[in-house]
């Protein structure tokens, strides 16, 4: 075992401030669209689910900065009809503790609930703790009258996979049947489209690939001398890279699958696809069009919206339903 694990710990306490890495948060989104339409894709997909509807209940994955949160307060405090009767949004702590303490996560619960009693919509915020295997329907507190939506956005990775956890089932596995088991209104996921393998080489030559990827993107669209641009590169991507490549065992944070790989496991779940709408992708590609780099590109496979950076897929949305007849 080398010393990968010592020197990324090392390397997070020495971290940025909360400030620089909102400040490096906030390049990476201007600058960049995979998040951007990550969260469009997920408000679209929440605005179609709650036509006619007065409750919305949100299971939330390892909630980050709640930055899309606020954007859909907003909509939904403004749509046309009125505002829901209820917003309400369960926060289940990341997966590892470390990088999003509880105590940010309620920070964020303070900035969105003010938010929206700023706008007179009545507004819910639950932090979980609990582990993301054992967080099911009964500890969630779901109303019979609620549109409820589960979201993904790039955390599953970070659960164990088969490479590590060799009982049956696996982590990924009993957190997609307790998914089913809640029957939500619609699953919204986003996956990073990279495979780290279990061996060392194939990780390097996949990180090499992605991250390759990543820098260029970067340094395409955001100044050298950028000072945010240099926390977002050594303190957030790098330490990323640093992980895939230097750790070992349950040392390595996250192990993201190709969307396919995604695709199987969820349907062996009991999910389905839900079918792309062409009005999304032809308003999401518009705003690429009008307003990012040309290297940025928008694809679809099946069933499947990808984004992309000078031909290579980094990152792929899409929505579940539970299957029809499937087992409980």
């Amino acid at each position: 075992m080398g010393t990968g694990s010592q020197l990324l710990k090392l390397l997070m306490e020495e971290g940025p401030s909360a400030m620089e890495f909102l400040k490096a948060y906030n390049i990476y989104m201007s600058a960049c669209y995979f998040k951007k339409v990550a969260h469009i894709f997920s408000a679209l997909t929440i605005e179609r689910v709650m036509k006619g509807k007065s409750r919305l209940h949100v299971v939330d994955y390892g909630i980050h900065c709640a930055f899309q949160w606020a954007g859909l307060v907003r909509w939904l405090a403004k749509r046309e009809g009125g505002p829901p009767s209820e917003m309400k949004i369960a926060a289940i702590c990341c997966s590892q503790p470390s990088l999003f303490p509880v105590q940010w996560i309620e920070e964020q619960q303070y900035r969105l609930s003010k938010y929206a009693s700023e706008l007179g919509l009545p507004f819910v915020f639950e932090v979980v703790t609990t582990e993301w295997e054992k967080v099911c329907i009964e500890n969630l507190n779901l109303d019979a009258d609620e549109v409820l939506v589960v979201s993904d956005l790039f955390n599953f990775s970070t659960l164990k996979d088969e490479g590590i956890f060799f009982g049956s089932p696996n982590p990924r596995d009993t957190v997609l049947s307790n998914i089913k088991k809640m029957r939500p209104d619609v699953f919204i996921q986003s996956v990073l489209n990279c495979s780290h393998g279990s061996c060392f080489l194939s990780r390097f030559r996949e990180m090499l690939f992605y991250y390759s990827a990543l820098f260029d993107m970067l340094d395409a669209v955001v100044p050298r001398e950028s000072e945010p641009r240099s926390v977002l590169e050594q303190d957030l991507l790098g330490c990323c890279a640093l992980n895939a490549i230097a750790c070992e065992g349950v040392d390595v944070v996250q192990r993201p699958e190709k969307y396919r790989q995604w695709q199987s496991r969820n349907q062996r779940a009991g999910l389905r696809q839900l079918p792309l709408r062409p009005v999304v992708v032809e308003v999401l590609k518009d705003q690429i069009k009008k307003h990012h780099h040309k290297g940025f590109y928008l694809s679809e496979d099946g069933q499947w919206l990808l984004q992309g950076w000078k031909g290579r897929i980094l990152i792929a949305h899409l929505t579940w339903v539970v299957e029809d007849g499937s087992s409980e």
